[in-house]
């Protein structure tokens, strides 16, 4: 991804829990800051704005349409292209700790939404929830493979446009190493 400046800025910009909420509630769809708020009703308007403000100054959220209401003009906000997907080079000059405060926003963000859903009390929790926890033992080479697998899965179905029938789904996968590499003596054990 082509960044302007430095990356941590733009790591850093998207690690806090306020804007990283603004981000996954914007994923895949354009809204206004009204609707926003009414999306994330414990976020002060106040607040809100001034996240809103940042990440289009930074160019992480553009405008993508405006309506004149009542003498203001309303904006419509989308999330730029390409505009969180870092590089593994933006990733290693950020380092562990910004990386780890990076999961942390994204992963409070994903429990926000399950709060939510959870909230409504909709009668079809089994049904339209998924949550996995799988432990798998994999070469590097493995992995790269499944992460590829999943990657592209994901994308295809990310690119499904917005249609009666269809429901926005918030996809969470997160992978890690539990811990170090076995050695082979390890192994033969």
């Amino acid at each position: 991804m082509e960044m302007t400046g430095d990356s941590r800025s733009k790591i850093s910009l998207v690690t806090h829990p306020v804007r990283a909420r603004v981000l996954l509630t914007l994923m895949r769809r354009e809204l206004t800051t009204q609707e926003m708020a009414d999306l994330l009703p414990d976020v002060s308007k106040t607040s809100l704005y001034r996240h809103i403000r940042e990440l289009a100054e930074a160019g992480v959220i553009k405008v993508v349409g405006e309506t004149a209401i009542r003498g203001t003009v309303e904006k419509r906000f989308a999330v730029q292209s390409n505009a969180v997907t870092f590089s593994n080079e933006d990733l290693l000059d950020a380092g562990h700790e910004e990386y780890l405060r990076l999961i942390s926003g994204l992963l409070e963000s994903v429990l926000a939404v399950v709060q939510g859903y959870l909230a409504r009390k909709e009668p079809t929790l089994a049904e339209d929830t998924l949550f996995r926890v799988n432990a798998a033992n994999l070469t590097d080479e493995e992995f790269w493979a499944l992460r590829k697998q999943l990657t592209d899965l994901l994308s295809s179905a990310r690119d499904n446009p917005a249609a009666p029938g269809r429901r926005r789904r918030v996809i969470s996968l997160l992978a890690v190493p539990d811990e170090g590499p076995v050695s082979k003596e390890e192994a033969e054990k």
